[in-house]
């Protein structure tokens, strides 16, 4: 899905992600994590990202009997996304630590001016 380049998108996609994963019978505990990863996937896309020619960011999944994977794709930002850890009195940089912490594994594919950033969990 596309959506614009901006912060209130992370409640689109959680809307549109959750509808979906709880059709196809997830565990209600697989959906919760996987929505709080793309919603920090798209903040991270929207704070640190490029902005794509179309304006948007582009925002996947799919599933299986065993995993769930988020892929979110912006117009390529500076430098490649990393873990932070943050002093316990810092207000940000979290986002990728959350999703370390929840996924299986999760990575960093550069394109043609272009980064997306996937996290895979198991279901």
């Amino acid at each position: 899905m596309s959506v614009p380049y901006e912060p209130a998108s992370g409640a689109i996609v959680r809307r549109r992600l959750a509808t979906d994963l709880t059709a196809a019978g997830l565990a209600s505990t697989v959906i919760d994590d996987a929505v709080l990863i793309a919603a920090e996937l798209v903040a991270n896309a929207v704070r640190h990202g490029g902005v794509a020619s179309s304006g948007s960011i582009t925002v996947s999944w799919e599933y299986d009997a065993s995993s769930v994977t988020v892929r979110v794709t912006d117009g390529g930002g500076i430098g490649r996304p990393i873990v932070r850890h943050p002093k316990p009195d810092q207000t940000s940089g979290r986002g990728l630590g959350i999703v370390e912490a929840l996924a299986a594994g999760w990575g960093v594919d550069n394109g043609p001016g272009t980064t997306t950033v996937w996290a895979s969990l198991r279901t």
